[in-house]
């Protein structure tokens, strides 16, 4: 096929769906870039979308909406207009104001395919596009680590996202769509021959990661993928394909941990990408082995249909045998759930941190200290909660584990607590309408069209099932694509363009839509210069701390909200032998965020060393009050009051845990 031929073949389909296709850019430059989750990253891709959405709004008239999608597209609106609107009583506003900012992505990530959805053929290109947008974004992660194994945190790719969870669940998500398509007849075999080495490769992948989330989230959706999927005996030769190819080269890839806790990675992570390539290779030359006896060997719908059943029957047998063989080997279930319920309480992570593997650890995570701090703050806030992403400050006041996180470690418990009981309601609206929107497709499509619906809904159901014990909802990189796969998998049999029944009334809702995504996109603007300033500024701050000092100066002008640029600056002079400048920018930052104990500690040393004991040691009580399990912080106050207050600078390295 000629390079014009492709163009307009790709100028077609993308044709078919452009509110789909046109996101695969952002998929794979996220992929590759960090998972979108700072500021300087997804804002650009919420604008971009905005765009996106002037341009169908003014060009394609659109189906009607009703129903399911409908109710699923109302209660993520509603999710994101609640997160703006909590601005209005969050402490610490900067960060409310992203949190805004990342629901109204997701927001548009799933209203441009709801309202204008692809057809079937263009599905097909979203569903096979991701996992190919994965990969790219895993080789560009596995790359700096392989040329520097120092990356590698307790053992774990953190790379391309910087949090090994997140990475795990990239991975995952990417490894299942591309599973349930090379198992369909109907599709190019070669595409079913790559898909098939991606899945493989993709899956052993997410093994370097150590994370326990994400193979929970596979198991889950592999269980949907044979319960809802069709064809059952097809996926199945696959999946035992991909579960060979990964129990052979997962020795390989698990030895990594071990040796980069030993101070050997390097050589381990290289042996690890050599067995995750020849994963793949061999995927490759199996697969198409596989395509090829697959298209020779006709099975007629009567015995395929019988096989299905026995496949089923298999699995529940097998369900059934493993059961009893874990009852046989624990003795009393109920004593072996009190375990693993104590166990969840009460967290290990010394042990969990030196072990061979995580996956053979206890479950104690911090996860049931953060959720009871949710639990807590939702009966405090049960209407308002505390405000878009502004659950970091209000749990160190209650915390009972030596842990800083900055978000609840669930997006169910996180929306609790930061949005109370309007944003917990949107939230169940959106899923509940995106999952009914699904399954009402499924049953209405053909069944050679319901593979492509699983593959496509199967990313959202991954990433809620992760996400329900992690914090994953900031990284644009997961949600953008498997939200949207899922809103252009509801849509209806038609696809795209049936534009049959489009009113004036729809265009008037889309133009609202759209200028709304506008709105939202110039109101970020602010947020994504400052953090451009920001990043610019801890850049140069060693070489050049007057021009770093300027940046962050220009920052807080750009975001009067934020209290993080006004407490790098703080360090930034601090650093460098300022203490005047200093104390201005940690007042400037408790004016902006009051919460922010780090900036009150800063402060009151400051002003205690300044000669002014009274406002100082106010500063510390307030710091150690916002705080009151750290160390470091009543340490410092108990240092103050009796006329010894340390230094302001050796205090925050420690604090920040950067070399002296």
């Amino acid at each position: 096929m000629s390079a014009t031929g492709g163009r307009a073949r790709a100028g077609a389909l993308i044709a078919e769906g452009p509110a789909l296709l046109l996101s695969v850019p952002l998929w794979v430059w996220w992929a590759c870039w960090r998972g979108a989750y700072p500021a300087t990253v997804w804002v650009p891709g919420l604008a971009y979308l905005a765009l996106v959405a002037v341009l169908l709004a003014v060009l394609v008239p659109r189906p009607p909406l009703r129903g399911a999608r409908a109710v699923a597209l109302a209660g993520i609106l509603a999710l994101a207009a609640w997160s703006s609107l909590s601005l209005l009583w969050a402490d610490e506003k900067g960060f409310a104001w992203e949190g805004a900012g990342r629901t109204w992505l997701a927001a548009a990530a799933f209203a441009l395919p709801t309202l204008w959805p692809p057809t079937r053929r263009a599905l097909l290109g979203g569903a096979a596009a991701f996992p190919v947008a994965v990969a790219c974004g895993m080789v560009a992660g596995l790359l700096p680590a392989l040329a520097d194994a120092t990356g590698l945190s307790e053992g774990r790719l953190q790379a391309p996202t910087g949090y090994a969870n997140a990475t795990g669940a990239l991975c995952v998500m990417g490894a299942l769509p591309a599973l349930v398509l090379c198992a369909r007849r109907e599709r190019a075999p070669g595409l079913r021959v790559a898909l098939l080495a991606l899945a493989g490769a993709l899956a052993g992948a997410a093994l370097l990661t150590q994370s326990r989330g994400a193979v929970a989230a596979a198991a889950a959706g592999l269980l949907i993928a044979f319960a809802i999927g069709p064809g059952r005996v097809r996926l199945l030769l696959p999946t035992a394909l991909v579960a060979v190819g990964v129990a052979l080269a997962a020795p390989t890839i698990l030895a990594v941990r071990r040796a980069a806790l030993d101070g050997r990675g390097a050589p381990a992570l290289d042996d690890a990408a050599l067995a995750l390539a020849l994963l793949a290779a061999g995927l490759a030359l199996a697969g198409a082995a596989y395509v090829v006896l697959d298209r020779r060997t006709a099975v007629s719908p009567r015995v395929s249909r019988g096989l299905s059943w026995a496949a089923g029957a298999a699995c529940a047998l097998a369900l059934v045998g493993g059961v009893t063989v874990f009852v046989v080997a624990e003795g009393d279930p109920v004593a072996w759930a009190q375990g693993r319920w104590d166990s969840f309480k009460h967290a290990h992570y010394t042990a969990l941190d030196r072990a061979d593997t995580r996956f053979t650890g206890d479950l104690g995570s911090n996860r049931y200290d953060y959720w009871r701090v949710s639990l807590d703050l939702f009966a405090s806030h049960p209407v308002l909660g505390t405000g878009a992403e502004n659950f970091a400050a209000p749990y160190l006041e209650r915390r009972r584990v030596p842990k800083a996180p900055l978000y609840a470690h669930s997006v169910w418990f996180g929306t609790l607590g930061g949005l109370g009981l309007p944003g917990i309601l949107a939230l169940l609206a959106f899923v509940g309408g995106a999952l009914a929107g699904l399954g009402l497709a499924m049953r209405r499509a053909a069944v050679s069209e319901r593979a492509v619906l699983a593959a496509a809904g199967l990313p959202l159901v991954a990433l809620l099932v992760h996400g329900s014990a992690d914090w994953l909802s900031p990284f644009g990189a997961l949600v953008v694509p498997a939200v949207g796969l899922a809103a252009a998998a509801g849509g209806p049999a038609g696809g795209a363009f049936a534009t049959r029944g489009a009113t004036p009334r729809g265009r008037a809702g889309s133009a609202l839509l759209a200028g709304v995504l506008v709105v939202v996109a110039v109101a970020t603007l602010p947020v994504y210069v400052s953090s451009r300033l920001t990043e610019s500024a801890f850049a140069v701050s060693r070489r050049d701390p007057d021009a770093a000092l300027a940046d962050l100066r220009r920052a807080q002008d750009w975001n009067p909200l934020a209290g993080v640029p006004a407490i790098a600056e703080g360090l930034v002079a601090l650093r460098a032998g300022r203490p005047g400048p200093a104390r201005t920018a940690f007042a400037a930052a408790v004016r902006r965020d009051p919460s922010s104990w780090f900036a009150r500690l800063e402060l009151g040393l400051l002003d205690v060393r300044a000669g002014q004991r009274v406002a100082g040691l106010a500063q510390l009580g307030e710091a150690v009050a916002r705080n009151p399990r750290d160390p470091i912080a009543r340490r410092v106050r108990r240092q103050a009051r009796a006329a010894r207050p340390p230094d302001p600078a050796r205090v925050a390295r420690e604090v920040l845990g950067a070399p002296a």
